[in-house]
Order: structure tokens, then C-alpha cells, then sequence
């Protein structure tokens, strides 16, 4: 069972929220209560909670401050938070700082519970986009009790794309998978993930088969096989464009940075600041390279982080364009449009209508 906390400095609210949904049927457990956030916080620290649902605008430690502190302090607990219609300003601050999704008080009874309840606990059961982004690929691997941590601490590390320029690189990917990743489906998954986040890092080396190769592998030898063949492809190809491998790494390094900062503001003068290049040199060398202009590419990370937060929460389509780095809903719309051929609101259509297909 997901064990949950209810934070909210109203009783009513509270066993509102603890016996109106139905928390058990999706494998929650409402094991505790809170009233503020100091309480919550020392609840946090003598048991084991996986789930915080917590309102935004109580007295004393404001629900904000309180997932500030339990980001820094208990950065496993998943939050949810709790608002009135008027809270949007407040909703974008809490996508900020990391909520999955949010329950509006005023609406229990009319809300679709069910929906809502198996979104969080889908959206739990996912590895979030920024816990993907690594700023490099020689992150400590720290021991963890399952398998499914460590995979997710594989993904962490190896998704930059930094490692390709080293040579025999592809060793060190087999082998800490290997050590870590016991089951054969669950390396083929592994792969499978590694190679999507490297795709979005750098979507030419989409030409190099991938996706196929890993469905059809028969064995682990021939996923080893595969990827010192995809290094060197992608080794060979970057080395061709006749930049030094000082200044590979130095825009493989921009990348990462450009996607940890997905939805966030950041300009080409913050990154050459950062790798101490000219602004026209690298402007060049990141087209080159990438095969795409900076200012475009920065925008189809975004576009891609505006599809993963309408699966994964309800947020209204003007509050993800906001925190998408659109200041005009309207042409955040038509940008998305563009890019992926619906608009927000008919992607987020086309997500719940495939949901339901049966299989």
C-alpha cells in the first residue's frame, strides 16, 4: 500500500478529503493527519510516508514552504496539493517545487475521483522527466533495496549523452546494468528508456536503429552487441563534424543543462556564460552539432515537457503554458499545434480516449 499524510489546517477538509475518495481501491493508505506544516514535517520524520496531500494556504508554514522543506528532506515523498478555483498562482508555484497533480476542495463531489486517484498513483509509478536529467554520466550509484531504485539510479546517470565521445564507454552501461538489473525483460526496458532520453537529448541519433534492435534482441550479448555499435555511430558522426572533443562535451553539456531546465527560463547567453564560450561561436558549433538552432531547440524541449505534464496532471492548458516559458496561451496553442499536430486540449483528449481503448 502507498501510505499518505493529509495536511490541512481544517478538520472538515480533512476527513473530507481521508473518506470521500476512494483512496484504498487504488492501494493507498490514509495513515495520518496534520494540521500545519510543523506537524507534518515531524510526522515525516517518525514514519513512513510515500504520499503527501497537502493545502497551500495555511497559517503558519504555508503548504509551499512545506514541500520546500520535504523536497530538501524527504525528496522520495510524491506531494499532491490541495486548492480553492482562486489558487492558480498558487498551483504554478506548486508545479514548480514538484507536485504531481492537485485536488480542487471545492469540487469533491463533482470531480471524477476515480480518474484522479488512478492518475496520481500512475503518475507515482513513473520516473519524472527532470530526475532523468543528469549533468553527467559519473553519478555515484548509491545501494538501494529493490530493483526498480536501482534502475532508476541507472537512468539518472547514464542519461546524458556526454559518455559516447569516450571511447569503450559502452563497457561501463553493460556492465553496471548487468550488476544491477537482474531480470532479462527488465534490461531490455532499461535500454529501451536509456536510448528514448538519448534520443530526446539528440534527435538525429534516432537514424541509428534503436527501438528494434532492443525488441529483438534474444539475448544480453547481443544488447552489448548494440550498444558499442550505437557509440560508435554516434562517436564517429560527432567526430566528423571536426570540432574538438573538448568542444563536443562543452554542447553535450548544454543539453543536459537545456533539459534540467525544461519549462524554466534560460537563454543563450546564460549557457555561454556557464561554458565560457562566445556567444557567436557557440551558436555555430550547437547547430552544427545538435542540427538544430538553439532558440528551436530550447523550444521543442519545452513542447515535449508541455506533453508530459498533460499526461500527467490536470493542470489547466494556460497554467502549463505559463510554466512552459509561454507568456501567450494562445501561441503556446499554436506552437504545439505545430509541433505535434493536435492542439494541448486534443492531445490531452487523445491520451484519455487511448487509455480507455481496450487492449
Amino acid at each position: 500500500m502507498i501510505r499518505a499524510l493529509i495536511v490541512d489546517d481544517e478538520s472538515l477538509v480533512r476527513r473530507g478529503v481521508r473518506f470521500m475518495l476512494p483512496w484504498e481501491k487504488f492501494g493507498i493508505s490514509v495513515d495520518g493527519e496534520a494540521s500545519n506544516g510543523e506537524k507534518a514535517l515531524l510526522y515525516l520524520e517518525q514514519n513512513q510516508v510515500e504520499l503527501l496531500i497537502t493545502d497551500l494556504t495555511m497559517p503558519g508554514m504555508t503548504g509551499l514552504e512545506l514541500m520546500e522543506a520535504v523536497e530538501k528532506r524527504f525528496p522520495r515523498v510524491a506531494i499532491v496539493v490541495l486548492t480553492c478555483h482562486r489558487d492558480f498562482e498558487y498551483i504554478q508555484e506548486a508545479m514548480r517545487l514538484g507536485a504531481i497533480d492537485y485536488i480542487v476542495k471545492t469540487q469533491l463531489e463533482s470531480q471524477d475521483l476515480d480518474e484522479l486517484l488512478e492518475r496520481i498513483v500512475k503518475r507515482m509509478g513513473r520516473v519524472k522527466v527532470r530526475e532523468l536529467e543528469a549533468t553527467s554520466s559519473q553519478i555515484p550509484l548509491m545501494e538501494k533495496p529493490d530493483e526498480s531504485s536501482k534502475q532508476d539510479q541507472l537512468l539518472q546517470a547514464w542519461s546524458s549523452l556526454q559518455w559516447v565521445i569516450v571511447a569503450g564507454k559502452h563497457r561501463e552501461i553493460a556492465d553496471r546494468i548487468a550488476e544491477f538489473v537482474l531480470s532479462w525483460a527488465n534490461r531490455k526496458a532499461m535500454l529501451t528508456s536509456l536510448h528514448a532520453v538519448w534520443v530526446a537529448r539528440l534527435p538525429w541519433v534516432a537514424e541509428y536503429e534503436g527501438q528494434a534492435r532492443i525488441h529483438n534482441a534474444s539475448d544480453w550479448a547481443e544488447l552489448r552487441e548494440w550498444l558499442k555499435e550505437f557509440q560508435l555511430n554516434v562517436q564517429t558522426r560527432l567526430r566528423n563534424m571536426l570540432y574538438s572533443e573538448d568542444i563536443l562535451s562543452l554542447i553535450l553539456r548544454s543539453l543536459d543543462e537545456i533539459h534540467r531546465s525544461a519549462g524554466q527560463k534560460i537563454t543563450q547567453a546564460t549557457i555561454c556564460s556557464e561554458l565560457h564560450l562566445s556567444r557567436s561561436y557557440f551558436s555555430r558549433s550547437f547547430k552544427d552539432i545538435v542540427g538544430t538552432p538553439f532558440v528551436s531547440y530550447v523550444q521543442f524541449v519545452n513542447i515535449r515537457y508541455a506533453q508530459y505534464l498533460l499526461e500527467s496532471t490536470n493542470y489547466p492548458v494556460y497554467v502549463i503554458s505559463d510554466n512552459v516559458g509561454f507568456q501567450d496561451e494562445r501561441y503556446f496553442s499554436k506552437v504545439f499545434k505545430e509541433k505535434t499536430g493536435m492542439l494541448p486540449t486534443e492531445y490531452r483528449i487523445s491520451l484519455r480516449d487511448s487509455s480507455s481503448t481496450p487492449q
